[in-house]
């Protein structure tokens, strides 16, 4: 469908048999036990056969039930062709009906991802997808993915710090359209500690410090996870924007007491 011209690296490397380099890649065998080198010597002048280089796989995220892309060509090794994506949803009956990419993504010119809509994301279907290069007529073998264990939510937002007491605080934030699928996983530290404390507080949005010094400066952060209530996602959001409270005392200056 897609047939934009080589990008440059890929014509200077289709001229390396004409200068006479010896291309030496190792290819597994069929056990994947051992692998075989040889030289690309036999292979005609200014030609590839690119038929022997695997399909990369699909590697689809859902960011915040908004949007979801899915793309390849993650390894290192070039993919001369446009390959084209192909995606559905099971049916009762196993017959997969798929239709290609309408938003693919671009790297270098050649085609690297599909971009899909809110609309186009049934978050509890079993997503099918199929890479195939139409100029070898090579497919993929179908990749069966549950989105809802591919969710990456947006990072927390609106912290909050408030005094319980004297010596007990109550942090507080919100997520955008998620709140109740999260988990959520509170990282803090005062400026005289070298590393994070953590604490897992599950679907809750508020965390309680029952003992803090007020000549120490606290620093919070939060990030949250679709998990488990919802799906079974591995992947955390990005970690909010910190939040301080306390005096900075350990660089000589007046108790000026944050909440930022």
């Amino acid at each position: 469908m897609l047939k934009p011209p080589l990008p440059l690296r890929s014509l200077l490397f289709l001229q390396l048999p004409l200068l006479g380099v010896g291309l030496n890649p190792k290819f597994l065998t069929p056990s994947g036990n051992e692998d075989i080198d040889f030289f690309l010597t036999s292979t005609p002048a200014g030609t590839l056969d690119v038929s022997t280089l695997p399909l990369p796989k699909v590697q689809c995220f859902v960011f915040n039930v908004e949007y979801m892309n899915c793309t390849w060509n993650s390894s290192s090794e070039p993919q001369p062709n446009n390959l084209t994506l192909h995606y559905g949803y099971r049916n009762f009956n196993g017959d997969d009906k798929l239709q290609e990419c309408g938003h693919y993504l671009f790297s270098e010119g050649i085609t690297s991802g599909c971009w899909f809509g809110k609309k186009e994301i049934r978050l509890y279907e079993t997503f099918v997808v199929q890479l195939q290069d139409p100029r070898e007529h090579r497919k993929q073998p179908k990749q069966m993915l549950k989105l809802q264990d591919l969710v990456i939510p947006w990072a927390p937002e609106n912290l909050t710090l408030r005094n319980l007491s004297e010596f007990q605080l109550e942090l507080s934030w919100s997520n955008r359209y998620l709140d109740h699928c999260l988990e959520h996983l509170v990282q803090y530290r005062s400026d005289r500690d070298r590393s994070w404390t953590e604490q897992s507080v599950d679907h809750r949005h508020s965390f309680s410090l029952p003992s803090v010094d007020a000549q120490k400066l606290y620093t919070f952060r939060v990030r949250s996870r679709y998990n488990p209530l919802c799906g079974s996602a591995q992947h955390w959001s990005d970690w909010s924007y910190p939040i301080h409270w306390g005096s900075n005392t350990s660089k000589g200056q007046c108790p000026e007491f944050l909440l930022s």
